[in-house]
């Protein structure tokens, strides 16, 4: 696992270089960001770098920030029942069954 801090009340400036290292290979299957701040700070970094974590899903925590995810243009935001750490990770693991034909539904 790689980890890119995204928040720390305002916005890392990672040079443009690591970057893209590290985004090279970046493909994860869910993106979680609990926080309208966090969320603001994916779309600047994928904006500087141009890679694309559109269509991905994304666990927020609550309408609003599911509102102004799909307004910049995720395709999959998804509320989680709680912020506690089970839930989200039970909500990540039913939402991508759902997308292998099962039952999972995005919010």
């Amino acid at each position: 696992m790689t980890v890119l801090p995204l928040y720390r009340r305002f916005l890392p400036d990672h040079p443009s270089d690591q970057i893209n290292h590290l985004l090279g290979d970046f493909a994860p299957e869910a993106i979680v960001t609990l926080s309208g701040e966090t969320l603001n700070n994916l779309i600047a970094l994928c904006a500087k770098s141009g890679h694309n974590l559109y269509d991905r899903l994304l666990i927020v925590p609550a309408d609003r920030v599911a509102d102004q995810a799909r307004t910049a243009g995720f395709e999959f935001p998804c509320i989680p029942g709680s912020l506690a750490d089970n839930d989200i990770v039970a909500t990540v693991a039913e939402q991508l069954n759902g997308r292998d034909g099962s039952s999972g539904t995005v919010k």
